[in-house]
């Protein structure tokens, strides 16, 4: 639970950096980091912030769904790990 926290805080302000370069350099002309959906300053900023909460939680769950079907398919094969001569572990599905 604790992994899948700190990967949805992760994918939260890189969104967030990506969607306000975003908004910043090419959709606004002024010194605005958020679209301008409403007329009120900060329900404007509580609509983004949720905008951009949902897609990163969307973006989250999408991982967690792809990491267990891989952990399903892993789970057809044999897994042997092995070491190289500088002490690195490969894992060798067969």
């Amino acid at each position: 639970m604790r992994e899948v926290l700190l990967f949805l805080i992760v994918i939260f302000f890189s969104f967030m950096t990506g969607y306000c370069i975003l908004i910043n350099g090419f959709i606004t002309k002024d010194q605005s980091y958020f679209l301008s959906l409403l007329n009120h300053g900060f329900m404007n900023r509580v609509v983004n912030y949720i905008i951009i909460g949902v897609i990163s939680l969307a973006i989250c769950l999408k991982r967690e769904e792809t990491l267990k079907e891989n952990e399903r398919e892993k789970k057809k094969f044999r897994c042997y790990e092995t070491r190289n001569k500088y002490g690195g572990r490969y894992e060798i599905y067969i």
